[in-house]
C-alpha cells in the first residue's frame, strides 16, 4: 500500500510541533490532535482522516444523547463539511467484560470519524469551524450534548490486515 507522509505545514489556526521521533502534536485553538504522520488509505484511495472521541454530558442517557446528536449537532458535519468528505457517527454501547463479566462505563459514548480529500482540505474546513461566531455556536451546542472537558481529536493511521493473505 501507498501511504503519503504528512507534511508539517503551518496553518493559521494550527501550531504543529515535531519532535524528533516524527510525531506530530497539532494544537488547534480548542483542540488537540496527536498524529503519527500518515495520512490514511480507505479502499486504495489515499484519504486524510479525523476521529473525535466523545462523552455525553452527566445526566443525559444514550438514547437521548443519540437522538440529540443526529437530530441537531450533526448539522455542523452536515452544513460545512466539503462535499465528498465522509462523515460518520459510532456510538459505543458497553458489553460484558469476556473474562471478568463485570461492564463498566465507558469513557466515550461516540466515535466521530471524519475522512477528508487532503490535509489541506482538513485545515480548510478547521479555519471554519474556528471563525468566531460559528465557534461559539458550536461551543453552546456543545454545552447542550457533551461533557466538553473529554471531547478529544486525533489524526488517524489505519492498518489493516488482509486476512485472505494469511495462509
Amino acid at each position: 500500500m501507498d501511504v503519503e507522509e504528512v507534511q508539517a505545514d503551518r496553518c493559521p489556526h494550527l501550531d504543529t510541533i515535531c519532535p524528533p521521533n516524527g510525531d506530530q502534536i497539532i494544537r488547534h485553538e480548542r483542540y488537540l490532535w496527536v498524529s503519527l504522520s500518515v495520512v490514511v488509505l480507505s479502499k486504495g484511495t489515499k484519504m486524510f482522516k479525523t476521529v473525535c472521541l466523545l462523552k455525553r454530558r452527566p445526566g443525559m442517557s444514550m438514547g437521548d444523547f443519540k437522538d440529540y446528536y443526529e437530530a441537531h449537532h450533526k448539522r455542523f458535519g452536515d452544513t460545512y463539511l466539503p462535499k465528498g468528505a465522509r462523515f460518520m457517527r459510532r456510538y459505543l454501547s458497553p458489553v460484558a467484560n469476556p473474562m471478568t463479566g463485570e461492564v463498566v462505563e465507558l469513557d466515550y459514548d461516540v466515535i466521530t470519524e471524519t475522512w477528508f480529500a487532503s490535509r489541506a482540505e482538513w485545515e480548510a474546513t478547521m479555519a471554519v469551524y474556528a471563525e468566531p461566531t460559528l465557534a461559539a455556536e458550536i461551543a453552546l451546542d456543545e454545552e447542550k450534548l457533551f461533557d466538553r472537558s473529554k471531547i478529544n481529536f486525533c489524526i488517524v493511521e489505519e492498518v489493516e490486515s488482509d486476512l485472505a493473505e494469511i495462509g
